[in-house]
């Protein structure tokens, strides 16, 4: 291991480089959900925090982890390696992924929240409409000009805003650790039951493992322009960005989580209240400022870099369409949704992010997979995703409101189906059976991995 880090980290320059990536990497993950999600499993964990929060961690960190490994075995990203489960197939799961987690919902629905969290309280209720247009006026004018230049994108959210919002939530952490004591309660009702289910369903919420995907070509050709080249120290370059991202994650979902654990109000209403009312309590309506300032940075950062994501993407499906003017257009799609509300839009991507997650997981274990067994996979990666999206379908469909008892008869006897896992088991069961396939076949051979010789997979 530390002759790889040698050969990827030639330069005190190499390491400065990869830290701001990794920085800009955090900084678009972490968005307003990843505020709420580790706040509320403190507060509603109770006695069972450990076991919660270690399941989150699992979904929320280590996943996009190893997600960003698996983005790194293509130098294209995603768009090159999803077709590794059937050329069709992995187009229409490209394009659910970016419309899912770009232009139709998550790039609107950041600045909504963070809108909703930062500035709606200072203005009387009768401007919401009004006000709500300026703040995504500014805020997208805001997002275009960190785009636009792709080039000095991770740069700019690296070197700047992530600094900025990485000490606004350490003084808030480190405040409230040391002044307010651990609330000691019994476990919410999914907490009491299966404390590490809960936790890991938690951890699919912040949807960081699909953007990983979604950010690992920005993050590819970052590394490239600072002259990491290709092969096996570009692969090493994207694999040490991702683990000090995660890295970075894990410590502030701790500080929050524990932060949650302080809360006196087991009756919150979500981790955004716990949070603003925290503030308040320790720093007085200066409070509000800090809490303010690190949901608009953090929604700010997602969104810049879902924004360069989606415009890179559908430049490549639109060549003729430059990348400034893809940036705009996204821009405007998502300031128009935004003002004319999300509600519908929810209920119709939050099915959509259900049957995406399983396919996801299944595929980058696969992925990690191809990069130690040498040769090159088929029906491995085609049947556990092709397993996995068949039963998200059913997953999508139990989501619904009012469909929740779709398929009962048959989803109550799957292994972990009570706890919305119910996918787990024959995936993995037929991406074992593919495995088998593709050594009958002669595509597993003896020798060392094309991905350790080489840096790529395929």
């Amino acid at each position: 291991m530390k002759a790889k880090t040698e050969s990827v980290l030639r330069s005190k320059r190499d390491f400065k480089n990869i830290l701001v990536t990794s920085l800009a990497l955090f900084a678009m993950f972490f968005g307003a959900g990843n505020l709420i999600f580790p706040t509320m499993i403190g507060v509603n964990s109770g006695t069972s925090f450990y076991a919660a929060i270690f399941g989150f961690l699992c979904t929320g960190v280590a996943l996009p982890a190893l997600a960003m490994v698996a983005s790194a075995t293509s130098r294209e990203g995603i768009t090159s390696s999803s077709k590794r489960m059937g050329t069709q197939f992995g187009f229409i799961y490209t394009l659910i992924v970016f419309l899912s987690t770009g232009v139709l919902y998550a790039i609107p629905r950041v600045a909504t929240v963070s809108y909703e969290m930062s500035v709606k309280q200072f203005f009387p209720h009768s401007y919401d409409r009004v006000s709500l247009a300026l703040y995504t006026v500014v805020f997208f004018a805001l997002v275009a000009l960190t785009c636009l230049n792709a080039q000095k994108l991770t740069e700019r959210i690296g070197a700047i805003l992530t600094p900025a919002l990485l000490i606004l939530i350490t003084i808030l952490v480190i405040v409230g650790i040391f002044t307010l004591s651990p609330v000691s309660h019994a476990p919410a009702k999914d907490f009491s039951s299966n404390p590490l289910a809960t936790g890991v369903l938690q951890g699919y919420f912040t949807m960081d493992a699909i953007a990983a995907f979604v950010f690992g070509g920005v993050i590819i050709s970052s590394l490239q322009n600072y002259g990491f080249g290709e092969g096996k120290r570009l692969f090493g370059a994207t694999v040490l960005t991702g683990f000090f991202a995660a890295l970075i994650l894990a410590v502030v979902y701790l500080g929050l989580a524990a932060l949650g654990a302080r809360v006196t109000d087991a009756s919150v209403a979500n981790g955004a209240v716990a949070l603003s009312g925290m503030s308040h309590t320790l720093f007085g309506r200066a409070g509000m400022a800090v809490f303010g300032g690190i949901v608009f940075l953090a929604c700010l950062t997602t969104a810049a870099g879902l924004v360069s994501a989606s415009s890179q993407y559908f430049c490549r499906l639109f060549p003729t369409v430059s990348l400034p003017t893809m940036v705009m257009i996204h821009v405007f799609i998502a300031a128009a949704l935004s003002n004319l509300g999300l509600d519908l839009i929810l209920q119709v991507v939050a099915p959509i992010n259900v049957f995406v997650y399983p396919i996801t997981i299944i595929f980058t274990l696969v992925c990690i997979l191809d990069i130690v067994i040498p040769g090159h996979m088929k029906w491995t990666y085609r049947a556990g995703a092709w397993t996995a999206a068949l039963f998200a379908i059913v997953d999508s469909v139990r989501s619904v409101p009012g469909h929740e008892t779709f398929a009962d008869s048959i989803w109550t006897h799957l292994p972990l189906g009570d706890a919305g896992l119910g996918w787990i088991v024959p995936a993995v069961i037929m991406t074992a059976i593919g495995l088998g396939i593709d050594v009958a076949s002669g595509r597993i051979r003896k020798g060392a991995s094309t991905m350790l010789q080489t840096g790529t997979v395929h």
